[in-house]
């Protein structure tokens, strides 16, 4: 049956509460895509919320967003070209689903163990880190290089309208900005460029493992449903906390974490992760990581680059010459 639109649209599942649609419709925006939000009465259900996704010249191009999209979302997407088309082949059915115990074990061996990933990055020799942050509430968008080794450090901040640069080394701790060095106190630097490091950015993550072991709320934890997330199965675990609801969609085969989400008084604050890949044997990130609240986007931090046991020299870490 034909559609009547000649270019290719994405539309999302239909949600019966409007926050979700309104959510699922700023992630297309942030991805620089334009949407609507088409509401419509069904019998039985009420009103509903289907967001539409459009401005794509190609079929391809859709089909790449499409699978975005719906890594971003954690939800189904459907590809419309004149005709309906299913995007992508439905991944094979999960048989067998272990047991919430066993699909938190296979987790914490995911991430590294207990503390396997938090000691891989504090034993690390030396560690550099590139990532780009971006609070768009504050309308903050950064590249940061984070450099360490033997208790030194080094941070490198640019952004569109200045940079800085602030180390600690042998010869104390300083911070240039426009153009004049000026040496600071060690302690409060040392402070400032823990928070930039890379157990600062992902303590979540690192502490997951610990969470899902040990924490009341995650121990709770229960199979719910079954979600496709582009061409893999996700399986999704709930729990009605003291506080809140708690739900954990995790990736089947991988086990590793997509999405996290906490519904309470203040209202609905998620995690995102994608892409992950490996640094070592214990430690895995996501390439991309994203905080959510009330439906806006907190934080995105893209992790460009980093090296376990990258080589420095003293000048890393000493303040440069100034004319």
């Amino acid at each position: 049956m034909s559609i009547g639109w000649a270019q290719p649209q994405l539309r999302s599942p239909v949600f019966s509460v409007e926050d979700e649609a309104l959510h699922f419709q700023n992630s297309a925006t942030e991805m620089g895509h334009e949407s609507r939000v088409q509401r419509s009465y069904e019998h039985g259900l009420g009103w509903v919320y289907t967001v539409w996704v459009d401005g794509f010249s190609t079929l391809e191009e859709a089909r790449s967003a499409a699978e975005r999209l719906a890594e971003k979302t954690a939800k189904g997407v459907s590809l419309v070209e004149g005709e309906r088309l299913d995007f992508g082949a439905a991944p094979p059915v999960l048989e067998g689903v272990p047991d919430v115990h066993e699909i938190r074990l296979r987790m914490v061996r995911a991430m590294g163990g207990l503390r396997g990933a938090a000691n891989t990055l504090k034993d690390a020799p030396s560690l550099m880190t590139v990532m780009e942050r971006h609070l768009p509430l504050e309308g903050l968008r950064s590249r940061q290089v984070h450099k360490r080794m033997e208790g030194r450090q080094r941070l490198e901040v640019r952004r569109s309208e200045d940079e800085w640069l602030a180390l600690t080394g042998p010869s104390g701790a300083w911070w240039l900005r426009d153009g004049e060095m000026r040496p600071v106190d060690v302690e409060r630097m040392e402070d400032l460029l823990r928070l930039a490091s890379p157990e600062a950015v992902y303590a979540y993550l690192l502490d997951l493992p610990r969470l899902l072991l040990e924490d009341e709320d995650y121990l709770g934890l229960e199979v719910v449903e079954h979600r496709t997330l582009a061409h893999r199965v996700a399986i999704v675990l709930g729990h009605r906390t003291r506080h809140g609801s708690l739900e954990l969609v995790v990736e089947a085969g991988t086990w590793l974490p997509r999405r996290v989400s906490f519904t309470g008084a203040a209202g609905v604050t998620e995690r995102i992760f994608l892409g992950w890949h490996a640094v070592g044997s214990q430690l895995s990130l996501p390439t991309v990581m994203e905080v959510w609240g009330g439906g806006e986007l907190w934080e995105r931090i893209r992790l460009e680059e980093i090296e376990l046991s990258q080589a420095f020299s003293e000048t890393d870490f000493s303040p440069p010459e100034m004319p």
